[in-house]
């Protein structure tokens, strides 16, 4: 690492984790003995320890172990092997003499029997028949991410999970079997405690996007880690179809902790650890940009520059004398040295009436990005009691409160401005103090005058469901829920008088001297998500061969967003945050501001809102414990879609065959088990705006005299939902009583009736006497199909006092648009951010660029090739044109994780190693850094091989400064990379203390660790990093624009250490 501290810190903690004593006793004897099977067999390579301490052994050949130097006492023996139940029996050690304990390990089948969180309710393990990656919460807790589905990447197969940049509190992307939409959202549907919750970002992007920030806000950001159980992935159509209209992009369904009946347990998590940028990104210092300025103007015609001459860049005036000496890196002025700090308190227990879990956390985040802070503190309460035989009642209550300060990350300022048009030559201050650019009424390229502006969004975010279930009569339930999710978020920003200005002239035509006026926002948003589960359950063994379960349902829920604005500008030089101390309704405004300089306080309202109604039902039968039959339907009701087609039906099957409990595999003793499951399913993607159906109008212009208003938006009644058509083959196995177990799948899934906004001729429509183009929200005849397949396993290599488990996932799903919908234009829906396009036979979003051929080593001008000759051609902005091809891959080929874990004696280490391979990035910002750009930004230092005289050659174009005189900000190949990666994701080294030490304390367990997040990462990309993802203002742009970054952030390195205590 660069920064010596983070190596001293971790070598002092990892002497702190291993330096501890395991204790000496004088007083010690033995325990020998057998371990066999239910038939009496010797087991090898059983583990006995005893329990509390590291003393242990492994059985040998014939089942015998021994184990010595145990201290004499009262003491408890451990016996374990994988794929049996783990015994545990009571010795008394006499010193000096050795003790027989023997016994007969049972046959486990919990891992197959265990409870898997599916649609509205659980199904075992082993009858499962559709496709769902689950995670476990001690594959969750200690990761140093603010939002859980961050903590997901690399651990299921088929879930490409991306964090949008290094922001504290910035959205992550996920992808679910690829993308499905185009306009619609490609999200998957988050269900924690049975309410479907959005994920949105709701912050207004007027608000903020021009002036302050470039980056998502993640609302899920606000739920505690530390308080899930477990985490279902429905991926295929038989397992999502419940969830009907939403359900295209997969289900990711969260459980809570939950207490259990016995004595009140107490956990304590908490750890500290410091941050740093994965990479800089390397650009010209102040020397070398002058002297490649001055290259272009020569380049240009121009002399260059004397030493007093002056000239203007950025709106900034200057003199090579004016700016000796002077070399600011602002890249170094936007990043910092982050730290986390996260603790967590929780209680569980109970009784046979009543069990709780009760938890408490709080996460301070100082971020990378100068003034970039987080803060969350969240509760929870999850309560469930046995009224009677019959009735049992629940709730589960979170409430969350998170406080995020931003900065500007895009082209506006921060760290956008800093690898753009902030210049190594322009110092921070004037000699004065004051900051620099002011003189010219310019700062926006002085990042650090920028963060005398701020921008806060606070949320309080209340997640609850109550529950009443009533056993009716024997296999008869019936289950209701209420459950909400309130999101309230304040948004206040301020614009210093420093970094705004107004200028203009008196009425005799003399310039006003410059007037500070800052400007104040605030925003108010309140999200409203009522839903109402009602569900009919039965349950019928029909004899010993036939099992029935039958789910019936009824689904209500309502959306409500609400938002209250106000704004005004013109505050006085110096005022302080008005938010702050007054408020807007306290407002001062700069003495003498000329007419049209200070605004009055300026409002806005809206409200949003959409409902559903829905009726579901599943069928699970299970014939001789080893075929598997499910079927399930939704329909689905929206106040989304037109009154012509509110309602949509969304069946689904499957089957299962679990091979291994068939007569002619009892002499496979290696195979454990074996389940062949296929599936089909139809659900939809409801995911988009409301009110697209509606016709709109807007002002047109005047009619005698008088403001007209005309269509801007035809009406579409027969507005419906995209369909997904999926089927699935999957085999899952376990070898070897289950030590080595995984899932092989493959799948297709076919969209159709993508939504789109196609534009009509308004005198064709009948409407807008101006003749306008109107635009109509139509389902088109576009298709996408996303094909695949999976594959992961998980290993016990080690049993014994040295463990060794080894998970890997891998997926490969290939995007491609079947059919345009008739639509042979590829411009016809529009061009994506880096010039993306929607093309017939390619992935969505693929580039559409022409082919860079280098650079002419007689002019150093840019060449691209024709597209019909193959020849090379100079780049113009009519030659791109004509010679756009489609290029590229905006989706990895392969994705998946590696984790190893590893145990002995109380050690353990975890390492998570992520890749992703073939997917290609096109660096939107690369254009304007590498091209040459001399007029107005800074360069990276691939500029220093560019082309300076004939003969040269070179990939690098010559520099110039006339921008609109030559192509070189021009899209092309050369600005498409390869962003393939293997990457250190995290790892974790730990000790707990043996028994003997955390007992002397009264403390059941104790561990403490040191682990680390994106530790390293090895790419050809030479950007920022390679996983990094475009801030979208649509979801169109966030499914187009998925591989084309413009200006990103870093992503950031942890290193963190810290404690978990259980008492």
């Amino acid at each position: 690492m660069k920064h010596h501290y983070l190596a001293k810190l971790l070598f002092l903690l990892l002497f702190a984790a291993f330096g501890f004593p395991s204790g000496a006793f004088a007083q010690t004897g033995s325990v020998s003995g057998r371990v066999t099977d239910g038939k009496k067999e010797g087991i090898p390579g059983a583990t006995v320890l005893i329990d509390g301490t590291t003393l242990g052994s492994s059985s040998n050949v014939d089942g015998t172990y021994s184990i010595q130097n145990v201290p004499a006492g009262a003491r408890t023996l451990v016996f374990s092997f994988v794929g049996y139940n783990t015994v545990r029996l009571p010795v008394t050690v006499v010193a000096g003499q050795n003790v027989e304990i023997s016994t007969s390990l049972i046959e486990n089948t919990t891992q197959l029997s265990e409870a898997v969180v599916v649609a509205y309710g659980t199904q075992e393990r082993r009858e499962v028949t559709g496709s769902i990656s689950t995670v476990k919460a001690d594959r969750i807790a200690n990761n140093s991410v603010p939002s859980f589905d961050a903590a997901l990447q690399g651990r299921a197969a088929g879930l490409q999970v991306v964090q949008s940049n290094a922001a504290a509190g910035s959205a992550v992307r996920i992808r679910v079997r690829g993308t499905a939409s185009i306009t619609a959202s490609g999200e998957p549907l988050y269900v924690i405690d049975g309410v479907p919750v959005d994920n949105s970002d709701i912050s207004d992007q007027d608000f903020s996007r021009n002036s302050v920030k470039a980056n998502n806000l993640n609302p899920l950001a606000a739920i505690n880690p530390n308080d899930i159980e477990s985490i279902s992935v429905l991926k295929d159509a038989s397992a999502t179809a419940l969830y009907g209209s939403r359900g295209a992009n997969g289900v990711v369904l969260v459980t809570t902790k939950r207490g259990k009946t016995g004595k009140t347990t107490f956990n304590v998590s908490y750890y500290t650890g410091v941050s740093e940028a994965t990479r800089k990104l390397p650009l010209l210092n102040a020397q070398e940009w002058l002297q490649l300025y001055n290259e272009a103007r020569v380049n240009d015609g121009l002399a260059p520059l004397g030493p007093n001459e002056t000239v203007s860049v950025n709106g900034i005036g200057f003199t090579p004398n004016s700016v000796a000496g002077v070399n600011t890196n602002w890249v170094d002025e936007a990043l910092r040295t982050g730290s986390v700090n996260d603790a967590s308190v929780s209680a569980s227990g109970g009784n046979e009436k009543t069990r709780f879990f009760v938890g408490t956390g709080y996460r301070q985040e100082k971020g990378i990005l100068k003034g970039n802070d987080f803060l969350r503190l969240s509760g929870r309460i999850n309560l469930d009691h046995s009224a009677n035989e019959k009735l049992d009642l629940g709730t589960q209550i979170n409430l969350n409160y998170v406080d995020n300060d931003q900065v500007p990350t895009s082209f506006n300022g921060g760290i956008g401005t800093a690898q753009s048009s902030a210049l190594p030559i322009f110092p921070v201050y004037n000699p004065d103090g004051t900051f620099f650019g002011t003189q010219f009424g310019n700062t926006g390229t002085n990042i650090v005058a920028q963060r005398e502006n701020t921008y806060v969004s606070k949320g309080l975010r209340t997640l609850a469901n109550l529950y009443a279930q009533y056993k009716i009569v024997k296999g008869l339930t019936f289950r209701s829920e209420l459950g909400l999710d309130l999101f309230n978020q304040l948004e206040r920003r301020y614009e210093s008088p420093v970094n705004r200005y107004f200028t203009g002239v008196d009425a005799s035509g003399n310039n006003l001297p410059r007037i500070g006026l800052g400007t104040t926002s605030e925003r108010q948003s309140n999200r409203f998500n009522y839903n109402s589960n009602n569900l009919l359950t039965y349950e019928k063994s029909l004899n010993e061969e036939n099992q029935l379960k039958v789910l019936l349902g009824f689904n209500a829920q309502k959306f409500n967003n609400h938002d209250l604005a106000a704004s005004a500008s013109g505050s006085a030089v110096g005022f302080v945050n008005p938010y702050f101390t007054q408020g807007l309704n306290n407002l001062a405004f700069a003495p003498g501001a000329p007419a049209g300089g200070g605004q009055p306080v300026t409002g806005t309202s809206s409200r949003d809102y959409y409902t559903f109604l829905s009726y579901l039902g599943r069928v699970n039968y299970v014939f001789k414990n080893r075929y598997l039959l499910e079927a399930s339907a939704r329909i689905d009701g929206s106040s989304l879609f037109g009154p012509n087609n509110r309602y949509g039906f969304f069946p689904g099957a499957s089957a299962g065959w679990i091979i291994s409990e068939e007569s002619f595999m009892e002499n496979l003793s290696v195979v454990s088990f074996l389940k062949l499951h296929s599936s089909f399913g139809i659900t939809g993607n409801a995911n988009i705006p409301s009110f697209q159906y509606l016709g709109r109008y807007q002002q047109t212009g005047n009619y005698i005299g008088q403001p007209a208003s005309g269509r801007s938006v035809l009406e579409n009644p027969d507005l419906s939902w995209e369909k997904n058509r999926a089927v699935d083959l999957g085999l899952d196995y376990g070898f070897l009583q289950g030590r080595i177990s995984g899932t092989i799948a493959v799948y297709q899934k076919t969209s159709s009736d993508l939504l789109l906004s196609r534009k009509v001729q308004a005198s064709a429509a009948g409407f807008n006497p101006s003749n306008e183009v109107l635009n109509v929200f139509i389902n088109s005849g576009v298709v996408v199909r996303n094909r695949g397949i999976e594959f992961d396993v998980t290993s016990k290599n080690l049993v014994g006092p040295l463990t060794w488990t080894t998970s890997f996932n891998i997926a490969h799903n290939s995007n491609i648009v079947t059919n345009n919908g008739g639509f042979d234009s590829p411009d016809f829906f529009g061009q994506g951010e880096g010039d993306t396009r929607i093309i017939q036979g390619q992935p969505i979003g693929i580039s559409y660029i022409p082919r860079y051929a280098g650079v002419d080593p007689a002019t150093g001008d840019e060449l691209i090739y024709d597209k019909n000759t193959g020849e090379k051609i100079k780049l113009t902005a009519a030659s791109q044109d004509v010679n756009r091809v489609a290029i590229g891959h905006p989706f990895p080929n392969y994705t998946g994780g590696l984790e190893n874990i590893f145990g002995y004696k109380g050690f353990d280490f975890s390492v998570l190693l992520t890749f992703s391979q073939g997917n290609q990035i096109y660096d939107d910002g690369a254009k304007y850094q590498q091209g040459g750009r001399l007029g107005s930004w800074n360069q990276r230092r691939e500029v220093l091989n560019r082309w300076q005289k004939p003969g040269d050659i070179t990939e690098v174009p010559r520099v110039s400064l006339i921008e609109g005189g030559r192509a070189d900000q021009s899209n092309s190949s050369r600005y498409l990379y390869d962003a393939s990666f293997l990457r250190v994701r995290t790892a974790s080294i730990g000790y707990t203390l043996p028994a003997a030490i955390s007992g002397a304390a009264h403390i059941a367990s104790a561990r403490i660790f040191v682990s680390g997040q994106n530790l390293f990462v090895f790419t050809k990309y030479a950007g920022w990093d390679p996983e990094v993802v475009r801030y979208n203002f649509s979801n169109g742009q966030g499914n187009t624009s998925f591989g084309a970054p413009y200006l990103p952030t870093p992503q950031q390195r942890v290193v963190t250490a810290g404690v978990n205590l259980s008492l």
